[in-house]
């Protein structure tokens, strides 16, 4: 019994002294020696935060990156920039996005129960009771080709718990999958739905209430990527 438990720890702590490095790991931007000597111009990745180690003079240390160009020398060309590097070492170019945030409310108007409303986008208007939206009327034109996306809403007080309120973006008189709604709280969000939308299309917010619920003043956030 004694021989098998001896075996067994003499086993465990051999296997740690033979187990092999696949990685080595440094601090960023620290240029030292990490588990022994290596060669001059070679690569290691990564590091315990992820970034490249090049062996200079016989120490590894954190590859130096330009905000265009990877390890290589290989460039991103305008306007994309330099975003990382993939798991095999290549350059990552990406476009950097501009982002628009459109923000409306129901003009310090209560919608009442059991209603269908639109309102526009962007700006403060009473919400119209309505089947659908109106050009002109509740509707806000995109001027540019973006994504929708995040959707926030607050009003001023919770709602009825168990009363659902319910918020969609609305394009061109169709309903989008961004959308949320309020239950016996204040305040919503969709942060995963998106809809590419076209210069020239028409959006609206949806509100719709059910009935016995507690009236509320609301407001909203979009955002628009491009």
């Amino acid at each position: 019994m004694r021989y098998c438990c001896f075996a067994a720890v003499f086993s465990v702590t051999l296997g740690l002294f033979l187990t092999s490095a696949y990685a080595q790991y440094i601090a960023p931007n620290a240029a030292a020696s990490s588990g022994g000597a290596c060669t001059n111009g070679t690569y290691a990745w990564p590091d315990s935060s992820g970034y490249f180690l090049k062996c200079v003079s016989g120490a590894w240390s954190k590859v130096t990156q330009a905000g265009t160009a990877d390890y290589t020398a290989a460039s991103c060309s305008s306007p994309s920039f330099m975003a990382g590097l993939d798991p095999n070492g290549a350059i990552i170019c990406r476009k950097p996005y501009i982002y628009t945030t459109f923000a409306g409310n129901t003009n310090n108007t209560t919608t009442a129960t059991n209603k269908t409303y639109f309102d526009v986008l962007e700006g403060a208007l009473a919400p119209v009771n309505a089947a659908s939206p109106a050009q002109g009327v509740d509707e806000t034109t995109i001027s540019r080709a973006g994504t929708l996306q995040n959707l926030q809403v607050h009003t001023d007080i919770s709602n009825t718990a168990g009363k659902k309120v319910t918020y969609t973006i609305y394009v061109n008189g169709a309903g989008t999958d961004i959308s949320c709604y309020i239950n016996g709280t204040s305040s919503c969000y969709d942060n995963a739905s998106v809809y590419s939308a076209s210069a020239g299309d028409q959006v609206s917010v949806q509100i719709v209430t059910v009935t016995g619920d507690t009236t509320v003043r609301s407001s909203w956030s979009l955002e628009m990527a491009y």
